[in-house]
């Protein structure tokens, strides 16, 4: 499609038939121009009911009306969707969890490890794919669904087997080598099971074994999706893509996407206390791997009500539609809602009933206006977005995925994501962009593009991401860490000295003691500004190695060092200020703690101080102005000298008014209603204001 897609997603099979035409009619008043099927509904279990015999009337039927109606479609390989019959002739088919459970969800329970799984998937995606390949109004392939989602890892006899069979390959035959990484006596491949296995040799609290358990999990998924492509292509050439979603131990995002034509997260931003931070999060991850590859950004699934179960609090539309424009505002090419009615057989942890476009009934929602608005702009605007790219980020942000694998097991899982959170939620209060990195991209990225390279609470910090940093810091790069850095290498041992990995020399500065502590406030000077702010959760203090202090605690402890190495610059923090961007609850809790330990002010404490940092290393927001607040976030498309600046504030109760200065540009508001002049004030500065949970749109036009 060379327009924008504009989607949603339509189980047809959960639908009575004689709905699907006038639903596709409402799909295009509300400006839906497309629908994914048959990802899941109707998947593989309702494709092939019986071994070898394929129907597929429902779905021509369905594609055969949407295509009628003006809607292109997105065709589904809902391979996770497995048919009863597999399970019944396989008894050992499903996942079976540490504790030696077998698992029971209507989909994801199948392990993909299983060779006779395989073997009939790949009938099924052969089948499928010749049956639709040049069908008219199918304009992309998504294979699978949030492969996995529930079943972060199995210990089945097929996955066992295909564990020790990589562990062999990876460790080239030699088990002396593995025994001596991991610390332990095996002496023979068979003796090792998954980790936490139910049976074999007790295994909890061997580190080395545990992360190689969760890279095989990682892998396994990563394989299957390229294998599944691979079958694909000779017979396809339109775009094949898999959706992501949050879950450590899920995959790694950069390496599902490699075999995909696009890079596609799930977001359900609403279902979080904070969805500004978490919205935002995962925008720029599938942003990052975008620009990185060279693929357009989809966003797979997202919010288009309230979604959830009995547990849920209402939500606000607008909300909705802040996050789907922060979504056009970071790039994206495609939007696919979830979804437009609930279906007749619904699972019992949702119960979405009016939680829809459209009610049971098919009267709209106010949630229906979404779309609609969304459509208003792109009426407008398609062209502009569509020509236009993000801006470059010169903040690059490290995403330690080794590290919350280990926080999963370790302990601190919550304090490794909420940091990974809010180190991005911290710029974006700065209005500055990031791009994130994992651990091979860091490693093989000229850094040199980035003039700040920030480092959430990164407790294992591989060792050749060491040497990436030092290299970094000493030809100029200015480098910042968060505290609890670099204590374990990759294979889970301890480094002699912390921050391990070489980077003590780069920060001037080793650990003197480490606490998980209450809220402590810490004083800093750095250059020409001074200030105080309250730190929690964590508190490092350092023995000086040539580095200046430049934060301590009011016992006057150092938690803060600064120092040159090289033609670069360090900054060492014992605490972690991206503590104070916490999400909060997901969608099926009841209450959160997310501003358990924060303010507004203690946010914006956090981000004055990172702004003047960036601002000491020459660094300035894509557009100068001054006002806003830590929810406030500013999303950047660039087409030539012009800029696409999205401003959306994720603020339930304050409205922010922004001041711009371009003296060489003209300012125009883009919106849903049309295209006018801003109002400009006394100074000559074009004044913004931003209600309450909305948002704005500029085009800042260059001479």
């Amino acid at each position: 499609m060379k327009s924008f897609i504009h989607g949603n997603t339509y189980y047809s099979h959960a639908h009575p038939p004689e709905e699907l035409e006038r639903n596709f009619v409402k799909m295009r008043e509300m400006g839906i121009n497309a629908v994914r099927v048959a990802e899941i509904w109707p998947g593989w279990s309702v494709i092939e009911r019986k071994q070898g015999t394929y129907d597929y009337d429902l779905l021509d039927d369905f594609v055969e009306k949407a295509v009628r109606n003006g809607i292109q479609v997105c065709m589904g390989v809902g391979i996770n969707d497995t048919p009863f019959w597999l399970f019944n002739a396989y008894d050992d088919l499903r996942c079976v969890s540490w504790e030696g459970k077998k698992a029971a969800r209507r989909i994801h329970s199948a392990c993909v490890d299983h060779p006779m799984y395989r073997q009939h998937m790949q009938a099924f995606i052969e089948n499928i794919t010749n049956r639709y390949a040049g069908y008219e109004g199918i304009f992309s392939w998504q294979l699978g669904n949030e492969i996995r989602c529930g079943h972060a890892y199995c210990d089945c006899g097929s996955t066992r087997i295909r564990f020790r069979q990589w562990l062999n390959h990876k460790y080239k035959g030699d088990l002396t080598v593995l025994n001596q990484e991991w610390g332990v006596e095996y002496s023979a491949w068979e003796e090792i099971y998954p980790y936490k296995s139910s049976e074999g040799a007790p295994t909890e609290g061997i580190i080395g074994h545990y992360l190689n358990t969760m890279a095989f999990t990682n892998w396994s998924l990563e394989e299957l999706l390229s294998w599944g492509v691979a079958i694909m292509r000779p017979i396809t050439d339109l775009p094949i893509f898999h959706n992501h979603f949050q879950q450590v131990g899920s995959g790694n995002y950069w390496k599902l996407t490699e075999p995909c034509d696009a890079s596609v997260m799930d977001i359900y931003a609403v279902t979080y206390d904070e969805p500004g931070i978490y919205n935002g999060y995962l925008l720029d991850i599938a942003g990052s791997i975008a620009r990185q590859t060279g693929k357009p950004l989809w966003i797979g699934e997202t919010t288009a009500a309230q979604y959830g179960t009995f547990q849920r609090i209402p939500v606000d539309q607008r909300l909705i539609e802040n996050c789907v424009m922060e979504q056009l505002g970071a790039g994206a090419r495609a939007i696919f809602y979830f979804r437009h009615k609930s279906p007749i057989w619904e699972q019992p942890h949702k119960f979405t009933g009016s939680q829809a476009f459209l009610r049971i009934d098919e009267s709209e929602t106010a949630y229906a206006q979404t779309p609609r608005n969304v459509e208003r702009f792109l009426q407008l605007h398609e062209e502009t977005i569509l020509k236009s790219s993000p801006v470059d980020a010169e903040i690059g942000l490290y995403y330690p995925e080794e590290s919350l694998l280990l926080g999963s097991e370790a302990g601190f899982r919550e304090d490794a994501l909420n940091s990974s959170f809010g180190s991005r939620a911290i710029w974006t209060g700065a209005q500055l962009a990031v791009e994130l990195l994992d651990t091979d991209t860091l490693i093989g990225t000229d850094l040199s593009r980035f003039k700040i390279i920030h480092l959430p609470l990164a407790y294992l910090l591989p060792s050749k991401v060491g040497e990436a940093l030092r290299n970094y810091v000493r030809e100029g790069g200015t480098l910042i860490s968060e505290g609890r850095l670099g204590y374990v290498n990759e294979f889970g041992q301890l480094y002699d000295v912390q921050p391990g990995a070489g980077l003590d020399e780069v920060f001037g500065a080793r650990e003197d003691l480490f606490y998980n502590t209450s809220p402590f406030l810490a004083d800093y000077e750095l250059e020409g500004m001074e200030g105080r702010a309250e730190f929690h959760t964590v508190k490092q203090t350092f023995r000086l190695q040539g580095g200046q202090p430049f934060m301590k605690s009011e016992d006057g402890e150092v938690c803060g060092v600064r120092h040159t190495y090289g033609k670069g610059t360090a900054y060492l923090l014992g605490v972690a200020p991206s503590l104070h961007f916490k999400i909060g609850s997901g969608k099926y809790d009841r209450a959160s703690e997310a501003r358990a330990h924060t303010s507004a002010a203690q946010r914006e404490a956090v981000c004055r101080l990172f702004k003047h940092i960036a601002q000491l290393h020459h660094m300035v927001p894509p557009i100068t102005m001054t006002g806003g607040h830590p929810n406030l976030t500013v999303r950047y498309l660039q087409e030539g000298k012009s800029k696409l600046a999205f401003f959306v504030n994720y603020s339930k109760k304050e409205k922010t008014v922004i001041s711009l200065q371009h003296p060489a540009m003209r300012c125009f508001q883009l919106d849903h209603e049309g295209q006018h002049a801003l109002r400009v004030g006394e100074d000559g500065q074009t004044i913004l204001e931003i209600d309450e949970m909305s948002w704005k749109a500029i085009l800042i036009e260059g001479e």
